[in-house]
C-alpha cells in the first residue's frame, strides 16, 4: 500500500485546482478517449499494480474471523485505496484522474485474490509433491517468470522479429555478465522450485524445468524483450549445472532446498556465490571515474521517471535477485533479519561505489527495496530452529 501511495502521488508537487464540480462529481465523470493501444497499456499497468495488494491482502485477510473477508475484503481494499489515489491527483498536476485506473485497479485487486487461491491450492495439488512447500521459494518463483516474460505484451509484426533475430546473432555469447547472470538466475530457480517442492527425483520434473530454455526464444514475440547469445548461453549452464549438481546430491540422500521433509544441506557456497553475482551485475563492468556521478535520495526515482516498461522490467529483475539473495542466505542458516541487512548493506556499498562510476544511477532505491523484500519474505520464510 505504502508503495502504491508512494507511486501514484509521484513527485509530491501538489497545486489547488479550480473544480467544475464536486471532486466526486468529477471523479465519476473522468472517462478519458485515448487511442487503444495506449488505453490497453495503461490498463495492463494499473491491473498488474493493484494484484500485488490482492494477494497480500488474502493472505492477510484469509484467516478472519469475518466469513469470507479473505475473498471481499481486498477488493474492497483495492476500491478504497484506488479511489482516495484518484481524488488525490487532483491535487497533483503530473497526475491524471481516471474512473478506468478505478476499475482497472478494482480488478487488479480480484486477480490478486484469485493469485492467492492459487498460491494456497499449489502446495496441496494431488500428485505434485508440494506438500512441504517453502512458500517464499514459491512466491519468487513467480517473480521469476514474470520477469522473463514481462511486460507480456506480443510482438508478431515481421519487421519486429526481424530486427531482434539480427540484434541476437550479432550479440557476442562471451558477455560475461550476460553469461553469469543467466547462470545464477537459472541455477537459483532450479533451488527455488526444488524448494517448493517440484520433484526433481523425476524424470519429468527435470525435463519441464530443461525446457524453461524456451522461454528465451519465446522473448521473440515479446515487445521490449531481447534475448541474447550470452543469455542463452548462461541459461542452459545454470540448467545443466543444476540437474548433475542436484542428481548428485539426490544420490547422496541430500535434497536441496532448506524446507524439505528428508533434511537439507544449508546452501552456503550458493548463497555467498549469487551475492558475489549481485555485487558483479553492479559494479560491472568496472571502469571507474573520478568525476562523481550525483547520489539520487528519491526512492524509485528513476523507476517512475522512466518508461513503464523498462522501469517494470528492472524493477522485476531486482526484486528476482535481491530477494532470493535473502532467501539463499536464509536457507544457509542466517537468520531472516541478519540475512536481509546483509543483502541491504551489500547494495548499500553497491550504490556508494556507483557514484564514480559512469553510466550508472546511483540511488537509495536498491537497499530500501532489498529491505521491503525482507519484511515480505519473513512472513513466508520458515524460522529457523536449532
Amino acid at each position: 500500500m505504502l508503495l502504491i501511495v508512494y507511486g501514484s502521488l509521484y513527485p509530491w508537487r501538489f497545486a489547488v485546482p479550480h473544480l467544475a464540480a464536486d471532486p466526486v462529481m468529477v471523479l465519476l465523470h473522468s472517462w478519458p478517449s485515448l487511442g487503444l493501444r495506449y488505453s490497453l497499456r495503461d490498463i495492463v499497468v494499473n491491473v498488474l499494480l493493484y494484484m500485488p495488494l490482492g494477494f497480500a491482502a488474502h493472505l492477510a485477510f484469509r484467516k478472519s474471523a469475518w466469513t469470507g473477508l479473505g475473498i471481499y475484503g481486498p477488493v474492497l481494499l483495492g476500491l478504497l485505496l484506488s479511489t482516495s489515489m484518484e481524488l488525490l491527483q487532483l491535487l497533483e498536476p503530473a497526475r491524471n484522474t481516471s474512473m478506468v485506473d478505478l476499475l482497472t485497479n478494482v480488478i487488479g485487486s480480484g486477480l490478486g485474490v484469485f493469485l492467492g487461491l492459487l498460491f494456497e491450492a499449489v502446495p496441496h495439488t494431488r500428485g505434485l509433491e508440494l506438500e512441504v512447500a517453502d512458500r517464499a521459494a514459491l512466491m519468487l518463483t513467480f517473480c521469476w517468470i514474470a520477469w522473463l516474460f514481462f511486460p507480456l505484451f506480443p510482438a508478431l509484426t515481421t519487421h519486429s522479429l526481424a530486427f531482434k533475430v539480427r540484434a541476437f546473432t550479432e550479440s557476442s555469447p562471451f558477455d560475461v555478465r550476460g553469461v553469469i547472470s543467466a547462470t545464477a538466475s537459472w541455477y537459483a530457480a532450479g533451488l527455488l522450485l526444488s524448494a517448493a517442492g517440484m520433484p526433481f527425483s523425476r524424470r519429468a520434473a527435470r525435463a519441464a524445468f530443461a525446457a524453461t530454455l524456451l522461454a528465451i526464444p519465446a522473448q521473440f514475440l515479446i515487445v521490449d524483450k531481447q534475448p541474447t547469445e550470452s543469455l542463452l548461453a548462461g541459461a542452459i549452464f545454470g540448467v545443466v549445472l543444476f540437474l548433475v549438481l542436484h542428481r548428485a546430491h539426490s544420490r547422496k540422500g541430500v535434497v536441496r532446498g532448506y524446507n524439505s521433509r528428508l533434511g537439507a544441506r544449508p546452501l552456503a557456497i550458493e548463497a555467498w556465490a549469487f551475492l558475489t553475482v549481485i555485487v558483479l551485475r553492479g559494479l560491472a563492468p568496472f571502469h571507474f571515474s573520478h568525476d562523481a556521478t550525483p547520489f539520487g535520495w528519491t526512492p524509485l526515482g528513476a523507476t517512475l521517471d522512466s518508461e513503464w516498461q523498462t522501469g517494470g522490467a528492472i524493477l522485476l529483475e531486482k526484486i528476482l535477485y535481491y530477494g532470493t539473495g535473502i532467501w539463499l542466505l536464509h536457507s544457509a542458516g542466517i537468520g531472516r533479519a541478519r540475512a536481509t541487512m546483509t543483502v541491504v548493506v551489500v547494495l548499500s556499498a553497491i550504490e556508494f561505489v556507483q557514484i564514480h562510476l559512469p553510466g550508472r544511477t546511483p540511488e537509495s532505491t536498491d537497499p530500501l527495496l532489498a529491505l521491503l523484500l525482507g519484511v515480505v519474505l519473513a512472513g513466508l520464510m520458515p524460522v529457523r530452529r536449532a
